[in-house]
């Protein structure tokens, strides 16, 4: 295994008066399949807005009521990194620790 660098853990979509959305990740190779029209496609957007893509997620049906993407990563080292942005917003914030933790501290 690697000694440095970091892979995803969780994707996790929020917002006021609704309940979290999450997609877990393993080590290796994480492979998302389905039929179409059920996300597939909105998660890689997801992913890619909260590491500095300039593109919103696309709106779709499912998405009504979030407004919060988080990213929680781990090194190699097993150090936690939960990266946040805001949809519609340039906001953006990086703590060092999981998302577990910064959803019970708040």
């Amino acid at each position: 295994m690697p000694k440095n660098g970091f892979y995803l853990k969780k994707l996790i979509a929020a917002g006021d008066n609704v309940q979290n959305a999450t997609i877990d990740f393993e080590l290796g190779l994480n492979v998302i399949y389905g039929p179409s029209d059920t996300g597939k496609s909105y998660i890689f957007q997801c992913i890619d807005y909260i590491l500095g893509g300039n593109k919103e997620p696309k709106n779709i049906e499912e998405s009504n009521g979030y407004c919060k993407l988080f990213l929680e990563i781990q090194s190699y080292n097993k150090d936690y990194y939960t990266i946040y942005r805001k949809l519609g917003n340039n906001e953006f914030h990086v703590w060092e620790s999981t998302f577990s933790e910064i959803e019970s501290n708040q």
